[in-house]
């Protein structure tokens, strides 16, 4: 028993020794709201600053508008797409096929261009003279592929914490804006619109470094109240030190058939009916 007694006793003295040269655990301190804006800030202003020119290969998955308000939603395949923007309002989007470009659209600034080679329809709109509905669709199509949003000061002073989440919120415009920034200082969802039915919802789901840079490569957007949802990934990005105006532009030749407005709006409705 005594020799039972010292082994015990000696076993509790090396676990004692060794418990206190064990390194002691430590708190996790959150991330204040002054670092993680500066490290959003500084990612942006990387971004920013790269984006005078940035082309990729793009597939895109759609969800086309329902038929009906209990109708399932129609899924169209995924389509292989080129991608360039030039920070702050100009981007083209390259629809390919099977047999060459299937739809080529441009934003720059409040105006879209797009040309439908197998169909021969073009279209060419202003956002303010034929109404689109939407101000400035080239900067907010840049914003929206780029997470290039830009919060006032005051937005964080006023953020909230939802989730391990900095939500912050302001407004430009008329329009509301929400984006929700992770500890590391990124994007993680972006919300803009005039009230909670009318608006595109962008949430930002996987991010890589390219040349190190920080830029979203797996996103999805949706238009609140539903009437479309499209995802995209982005891969093999480059960046460029000036824009190449050629890439940016969308060509309509001479005899295409060009839809006003009033057209176009009846052509996707009827898209939409799948018919």
């Amino acid at each position: 028993m005594r020799r039972r007694a010292g082994r015990v006793a000696r076993l509790g003295l090396a676990v004692a020794l060794f418990a206190g040269c064990a390194p002691r655990p430590t708190a996790v301190v959150p991330v204040t709201e002054v670092a993680r804006a500066a490290r959003y800030l500084r990612q942006l202003a990387r971004r920013e600053e790269r984006a005078t020119m940035v082309e990729g290969a793009a597939t895109v998955w759609l969800r086309a508008f329902a038929a009906c308000d209990t109708c399932a939603p129609r899924r169209l395949p995924a389509a292989q797409a080129g991608v360039a923007l030039a920070w702050p309002d100009r981007m083209r989007l390259s629809v390919g096929s099977a047999f060459g470009t299937a739809l080529d659209l441009g934003l720059a600034g409040d105006s879209l261009t797009a040309y439908a080679p197998p169909q021969g329809w073009a279209v060419a709109l202003d956002a303010t003279r034929d109404s689109l509905g939407l101000a400035d669709p080239g900067a907010l199509a840049v914003r929206a592929l780029s997470a290039g949003w830009r919060p006032p000061g005051s937005a964080w002073d006023s953020g909230t914490r939802e989730g391990g989440l900095l939500v912050l919120r302001w407004s430009e415009e008329g329009d509301s804006v929400a984006l929700a920034v992770d500890e590391s200082g990124i994007p993680v969802w972006a919300r803009l619109g005039r009230d909670a039915r009318r608006g595109v919802m962008t949430r930002y789901e996987r991010w890589e470094s390219t040349d190190g840079v920080a830029w979203p490569v797996a996103f999805q957007v949706r238009e609140l109240g539903g009437a479309f949802e499209l995802a995209c990934r982005l891969d093999g990005l480059r960046f460029a030190p000036a824009p190449a105006r050629p890439r940016l532009a969308v060509r309509i030749p001479p005899g295409a058939d060009v839809l006003g407005r009033e057209r176009l709006r009846d052509l996707l409705e009827h898209l939409g009916r799948g018919r």
